[in-house]
């Protein structure tokens, strides 16, 4: 699926470095077994091409360990 960013809702995260400019989308992405739907933002104002996956439908559903020393992130089904 293709995804027109400039068609989601903006919106302006601000961080250390200022604000971006994203666009909102509402996605199903899938985790494991399991699908949610959740909500992405998509930006090209960084040097490095990301997408912004908030806590919203994430967090709730998911243990999140983040282990910086192995570069990992875990996600258990709660």
């Amino acid at each position: 699926m293709k995804i027109d960013i400039e068609k989601g809702e903006k919106f302006y995260p601000v961080g250390i470095s200022g604000k971006i400019l994203t666009y909102i989308h509402e996605v199903i992405i899938k985790i494991g077994d399991y699908e949610i739907k959740t909500k992405v933002a998509f930006t090209d104002e960084l040097a490095v091409k990301i997408n912004l996956l908030g806590r919203e439908n994430i967090f709730e559903n998911f243990s999140v360990l983040f282990n910086d020393k192995l570069k990992k992130i875990v996600l258990e089904k709660t």
